[in-house]
């Protein structure tokens, strides 16, 4: 409006020059930045949304971390400072063009000109009907009524429209005298006392009402002048200096949204990308116990790819004569101990082999032992790490977690045949002990020997009470593995833990420590003195 009051195109082109280089130095490309972003925002959540409705196949699992990427995607991101300066260069060279190419340009730049002026001049209408109160069918139907102020704004928006029908071409500002002539005026029709406060503000609504008007009605009469304007306008005539004004801010405009798009293509979207591909994000938001399950059966498959084959094993070899203690090679290292474990073997060709037994596990460096707790069947069942075979993790909807398998028996063992077998954790623990033993499986697969080991023997002679770091490995673990001691906190107790004099005859976790001088340790017996002594209750079925 201040540029429109001069008299001649010159100056009025002069002014629009100064304000709008000094907008696009110091504004308008952080606004620019700012309304595309809000843009980008409102299309993206509208996307989502559209998207979350429309799938017939929507989970919604996913749902938190949709809302939490958008979060982070609106709070935490920031434009690059660098695009500041690239855009600010675009809307300066923009807007300095003041010519109009052709007529199809000529014609947008005036429809934008009217829509412009028509969206501002419905807002100050609305100002202006809100600052006159409630009409005469709120006041009828809504019984609602019109306060002083209401009363004075009113009977001053009707002087005033008066006096611009009477001078549409009046300056911009009221002098003294303009408001003494209003007040004389009012006082006549009866309404005295009226602030002059109120009588600027309804002036400046209603010469912007005044203003946009004649700008909307200007942008309908310009649309054909743009051979006038081709040919030069005289320099009194400044109606259609406008229509350029437009023009330069609209072709601004489309510049700016180019390089923003390209912007956001070529490099927000990248930074946008590395900013939310968090897993602890991910691990925060995608709950739940689907994705519980997702996390074990992706273990559970680790640990079938490890464990192919199943190990030469035998029974009754892993314990003292007596049945009492467990009895480990000398080398061979005690990583979890778990009580409470139920073992359930099924139909095979050994006699009185099968059925469902309560016990104790030991996971060692080198092996799987269970022992039942009445060990009538049997005392041990041992199962090295030379392989397994069909090992996989079960999770019933009702009741606990368990492992099964197939144990194959190689020479030298006391069985035949194939064994099914299950391991049943009733108070918890199955996915760690299977981890433990995955890794404890994959390192000794790194020392197998490359020619097959001899035919397994059960360990022979006597047997001495084990060293305390044999079965509670320091807290850091053993050789770097790391026992589930959080699962699996008990130990074995020292007088049901023992050694034998043989080193370990299958691959462990790690290299295998020196043996220890047996002159160092205290005798408990031999197994010679009863090496029949639980063989004979198991047989091969014929």
């Amino acid at each position: 409006m201040p540029a429109s009051v001069v008299d001649n195109a010159g100056s009025f082109n002069t002014m629009v020059d100064i304000r709008l280089k000094h907008w696009a130095d110091k504004e308008l490309p952080q606004k620019s930045v700012t309304a595309g972003w809000e843009t980008l925002r409102d299309v993206f959540c509208n996307q989502v949304k559209n998207d979350t409705a429309s799938r017939s196949d929507h989970d919604t699992i996913f749902d938190p971390l949709k809302e939490a990427v958008i979060e982070e995607a609106m709070s935490a991101h920031h434009w690059d400072n660098k695009a500041l300066d690239y855009l600010r260069v675009i809307q300066l060279n923009a807007m300095e063009d003041r010519a109009v190419s052709d007529k199809r340009s000529w014609d947008s730049a005036c429809q934008f000109m009217g829509k412009s002026a028509s969206d501002r001049l419905n807002a100050v209408k609305q100002q202006l009907t809100d600052a006159r109160g409630p009409g005469w069918i709120s006041r009828w139907i809504l019984w609602q009524t019109p306060s002083a102020e209401n009363h004075f704004s009113g009977a001053v928006q009707d002087e005033l429209g008066v006096m611009l029908s009477n001078n549409p071409e009046h300056k911009q500002s009221l002098t003294d005298e303009d408001i003494l002539v209003i007040k004389r005026n009012l006082e006549t029709k009866g309404v005295i006392e009226v602030p002059t406060e109120t009588i600027r503000r309804q002036w400046n609504l209603m010469y912007k009402k005044h203003f946009l008007e004649k700008l909307v009605q200007n942008s309908r009469d310009c649309q054909s002048l743009y051979q006038h304007y081709r040919q030069g306008f005289n320099e009194s005539d400044i109606d259609c200096q406008a229509v350029i004004l437009f023009h330069r801010v609209q072709r601004m405009v489309k510049l700016t949204c180019n390089a923003l798009r390209q912007q956001i293509t070529n490099t927000e979207q990248r930074m946008l990308e590395k900013e939310i591909k968090e897993p602890e994000k991910k691990q925060k938001y995608l709950t739940g116990r689907r994705v519980d399950l997702a996390e074990e059966l992706k273990q559970v498959r680790r640990i079938q790819e490890k464990l192919e084959e199943f190990m030469r094993m035998s029974v009754n070899t892993a314990n003292t004569p007596d049945g009492r203690g467990v009895l480990i090679f000398n080398g061979e290292v005690i990583l979890v101990f778990g009580q409470g474990v139920v073992m359930t073997i099924g139909k095979n060709n050994n006699e009185n082999l099968d059925g469902k037994f309560h016990g104790s596990v030991y996971l060692t460096s080198h092996r799987v032992i269970f022992m039942p707790e009445d060990g009538r069947t049997f005392r041990s069942f041992e199962m090295p790490f030379s392989s397994m075979q069909d090992v996989h993790l079960e999770q019933p909807i009702f009741g606990a977690n368990y492992l099964k398998g197939i144990a194959l028996a190689m020479p030298g063992s006391n069985i035949s045949g194939e064994i099914p077998w299950r391991l049943t954790f009733n108070k918890g623990g199955c996915i760690d002990f299977g981890r433990c033993l995955l890794e404890a499986v994959d390192r000794a697969e790194r020392f197998r020997p490359r020619n097959a080991p001899p035919a397994y023997a059960p360990p022979r002679g006597d047997f001495y009470a084990a060293p305390p770091d044999y079965y509670a490995p320091p807290s850091n673990g053993y050789h770097g593995l790391r026992p589930p001691t959080q699962a699996f906190p008990d130990r074995p107790q020292s007088n049901q833990v023992f050694m034998c004099e043989a080193p370990p005859p299958y691959p462990g976790i790690g290299p295998d420590r020196p043996p220890m001088p047996t002159e160092q340790l205290h005798r408990a017996g031999s197994t010679l003195d009863s090496s029949d002594s639980g063989s004979g209750e198991v047989r091969k079925r014929h």
